[in-house]
């Protein structure tokens, strides 16, 4: 699906994507954005940037998984094994993702009353979100 701009919002959203691509050159990121990412590929490249959300509280000290370098996972918020939402998504390190003390490690219950999201709830991760992110762009 591609976004319709309307007269003067294309200038915007170029100037956008040059501002996050100068915050992603000084973060030393290999990401870029372009105008030919679709708005669910720029959403996931923003989460990715924003890092890891539960580092980013300092709830967590960010791991690795064993041999690969750091990096953000990312992980879909739902409730059970419910349908994914391509915009509920969080980004997590390889520990507080997949690792021993990550929610998939713990399980979501256990994770949830160790890290207390806002409303403890997988949900309540958004709000975490969308706060890194604004950091990201705001710089």
């Amino acid at each position: 699906m591609k976004l319709k701009l309307t007269r003067g919002g294309e200038a915007a959203a170029m100037d956008t994507l040059a501002r996050l691509n100068e915050r992603a050159e000084k973060l030393k990121l290999s990401v870029r954005f372009s105008e030919a990412m679709t708005p669910q590929q720029r959403h996931k490249m923003l989460v990715v940037q924003a890092g890891c959300a539960l580092g980013n509280r300092g709830l967590h000290r960010c791991e690795s998984k064993p041999g690969e370098a750091l990096r953000t996972c990312i992980h879909h918020v739902a409730t059970g094994s419910g349908k994914r939402h391509p915009y509920a998504i969080v980004g997590l390190c390889w520990g507080g993702h997949q690792g021993p003390g990550g929610i998939h490690g713990l399980g979501v219950r256990a994770f949830l009353r160790l890290y207390r999201p806002p409303g403890e709830t997988e949900w309540g991760m958004l709000a975490w979100v969308n706060e890194d992110i604004a950091k990201v762009r705001l710089g």
